[in-house]
């Protein structure tokens, strides 16, 4: 799975907290799985899929 820029929105909490809300698009249950398993693997923590 490949994201692109325009699949991916951040934004911030709070100005100055280290704390964001990224978004991911997918189109398939598999590519939300796959999402999450590499923010997983770049230390994401209290990640959710919502359909």
């Amino acid at each position: 799975m490949e994201f692109t820029e325009g699949d991916i929105t951040i934004t911030r909490v709070i100005a100055g907290e280290a704390k964001v809300i990224l978004k991911a698009h997918a189109d398939s249950p598999r590519e939300m799985q796959e999402a999450v398993d590499v923010l997983r693997n770049y230390g994401g923590v209290d990640i959710s899929i919502t359909v």
